[in-house]
């Protein structure tokens, strides 16, 4: 497995052509979010296309942040509002994903920080690797009724 950077053309080629059924696509991946964060942080896009066997197995937006002389990987920030954008890859990979990518990561960036979406078996491939796992809550409410019962469903 190998990791390609590919142009923002190419990534949204593979996204809108083969990814955007896949269990592990959200909006969060699209064209109109990705392009929301570039211009509200002032940020360039990048993306990775994963390979194996020479053939397109996933692929992952991201941003190079650089602070000083630091780069910093971010898919998304701590603080973004984006809750999810990782990479799009099959579970049947995820244990060498996990692997492969953390070393990728550990050549290319002093910091890398994504957040995922993650099944116990897929928690345990990540931290086998090497990562720092941190738990979160999604609340989801339903949204019916005015604002104000809105806001009264939120704890």
């Amino acid at each position: 497995m190998i990791f390609k950077e590919i142009e923002k053309d190419e990534y949204y080629e593979l996204l809108y052509n083969k990814f955007n059924k896949f269990e592990k696509y959200r909006i969060y991946h699209s064209f109109e979010w990705i392009s929301f964060i570039e211009k509200s942080q002032n940020l360039i896009p990048k993306f990775i296309k994963i390979v194996k066997n020479d053939e397109c197995i996933g692929i992952f937006p991201y941003f190079e942040i650089k602070v000083f002389f630091l780069k910093l990987f971010a898919s998304p920030f701590e603080g973004w509002t984006t809750g999810y954008m990782g990479p799009i890859v099959e579970d049947i990979y995820i244990e060498e994903f996990f692997t492969k990518f953390y070393k990728y990561l550990k050549k290319r960036y002093l910091f890398g920080q994504f957040s995922l979406i993650l099944n116990s078996f897929q928690i345990k491939c990540a931290m086998d690797a090497g990562f720092i796992v941190e738990d979160s809550i999604t609340y989801i409410a339903p949204i019916k009724g005015n604002d104000e019962d809105i806001i009264m469903n939120f704890t």
